[in-house]
């Protein structure tokens, strides 16, 4: 054990470089982790402010690896002991307990090991959204520390520089308090995450969803519809370019595919066929519909025997490729009738 006098020997380096840590790194790691032999508080004090400190895994792997080599140490003539004694049928109660308080502090450090590499990965970069979550699988069933890591999370990334999908850290926190029958909580959640200025249209796109499927899954099928048609409000005639990188998401998303796509899905499951038109007809207006649109919308009109609106939703020039990806789906391709215009 390290006497007095050299422990203040060793701690005056550390003191004299702790304002340029940054330069001094290295030296300093060393000093830390020959201090780990000693017993003090002064040590483990040390040891703390390494393990907590530290911006590289080699860094923490150096101190770390020396801490547990000397509590293994410390248990080494104990723990043979015991073997000897249980070789022998010895049975002492006093001595078994006596191991086990000093195997405590090093079971205690392992299990922290896990957290404190996830630490250190963090502060290396705070906008690692695969770190975050793994720090709240991490706490198991631990309610305080996974709701603590969330809120520590979606305060410390940045929406612009986010390392993975920013919004599904957003939808694992209100899918936490839905979990927990917190209805109201996850809505709170939703509410606050669809203004995120998220990276890019599709994130937000997909933040909308996760908030209008909460509400399906707690059979909530108006909030959905209500929440989707939130999601999609845009002037009679939008001029926003999808891809204008100057507009933030939230201007741009009421021309995201994947928004209305799954909008009109849900108002043709939950609602009438009239509602489910207008659906769609705004999707021509806003000039977003892809050719499965034009297959969709016709089939659906065709199936509820609306025969003249469904040769109205395209241009007639492209039946061809219509029935082509139709087939392709299994569906019956559509044969010119008599009363087709005679520009075709």
């Amino acid at each position: 054990m390290t006497s007095r006098g050299n422990r203040r020997l060793l701690w005056a380096p550390i003191r004299s470089l702790r304002v340029t840590s940054r330069r001094y790194e290295d030296r300093i790691i060393g000093i830390v982790a020959g201090l780990i032999a000693d017993s003090s508080v002064q040590s483990r004090n040390s040891f703390e402010e390494g393990v907590t400190t530290v911006m590289t895994i080699r860094d923490f792997t150096q101190i770390f690896d020396s801490c547990t080599e000397f509590k293994e140490h410390v248990i080494g003539t104990p723990t043979e002991a015991a073997a000897a004694r249980h070789e022998k049928g010895i049975v002492s109660p006093d001595a078994d307990f006596d191991l086990d308080i000093r195997l405590m502090p090093l079971e205690q450090l392992m299990d922290r090991r896990p957290f404190l590499v996830n630490d250190v990965l963090l502060r290396q970069n705070p906008n690692n959204v695969i770190e975050w979550e793994k720090k709240v699988a991490l706490w198991g069933d631990n309610k305080q520390q996974i709701v603590q890591t969330y809120t520590d999370a979606v305060a410390a990334v940045n929406p612009k520089k986010a390392v993975g999908q920013f919004h599904s850290l957003w939808a694992g926190y209100a899918k936490f308090y839905e979990k927990h029958g917190d209805i109201r909580q996850a809505r709170m959640i939703m509410e606050k995450a669809v203004r995120v200025p998220f990276k890019t249209v599709p994130e937000l796109a997909e933040m909308w969803v996760e908030w209008a499927e909460l509400e399906i899954r707690n059979d909530n099928f108006d909030e959905a519809v209500k929440i989707m048609a939130n999601a999609t409000q845009s002037p009679k005639r939008s001029t926003v370019d999808y891809f204008d990188e100057t507009l933030n998401p939230q201007q741009r998303v009421h021309k995201s595919w994947k928004l209305w796509s799954f909008y009109v899905d849900l108002v043709e499951s939950v609602s009438t066929l009239e509602e489910t038109k207008k659906i769609y007809e705004r999707i021509f207006e806003l000039r977003i519909a892809t050719p499965q649109t034009v297959v969709n919308y016709a089939t659906l009109l065709e199936e509820n025997r609306y025969f003249e609106e469904s040769f109205k939703v395209h241009p007639p020039v492209t039946i061809y490729h219509i029935n082509s990806i139709k087939k392709k789906a299994g569906l019956r391709a559509w044969h010119r009738p008599l009363h087709l215009p005679c520009s075709l």
